[in-house]
């Protein structure tokens, strides 16, 4: 979903909510420069086959909101398959979503009822198996 050089991040957070990073590099990967996640819906439904997969992250914080994914994801008849929050550590509110959306026709897939979670690392700051795991599963050892 490449378009002139962009990398197909989402951006998570509007100009004005924060200091923007000293890395000109990163700073569009943190807010929305270039639109936000209800833009990236859209071009998803443009740019995906019929039975593709649109995989996006989300910021849950009080700006940034599943609201604004759901919304996004109805203006662009997309429906959302699978949800997990992730959590960076089990004694913190979730810090972002991910989302599976498809194109509403597609039966190919049925939707996940249940919002699942991942939690990164215990209270101690020691990662979780689960997390292990799934970073194994990327190539990547613990």
């Amino acid at each position: 979903m490449k378009k002139n050089g962009e990398t197909g991040r989402i951006k998570l957070a509007k100009p004005g909510y924060g200091a923007l990073p000293s890395c000109e590099q990163s700073a569009p990967a943190r807010y929305e420069f270039r639109g936000g996640i209800e833009e990236y819906c859209l071009a998803a439904k443009s740019h995906l086959k019929k039975d593709g997969i649109f995989v996006v992250c989300e910021g849950l914080g009080p700006h940034m909101n599943e609201k604004r994914v759901l919304q996004g994801a109805m203006k662009a008849d997309l429906k959302i398959l699978q949800v997990i929050n992730v959590q960076g550590r089990e004694d913190k509110p979730p810090l972002f979503g991910v989302y599976a959306m498809t194109h509403t026709e597609n039966d190919s897939f049925k939707p996940r009822e249940e919002i699942e979670k991942l939690i990164v690392r215990h209270k101690g700051g020691k990662r979780t198996s689960e997390y292990e795991k799934l970073m194994l599963q990327m190539g990547i050892p613990p």
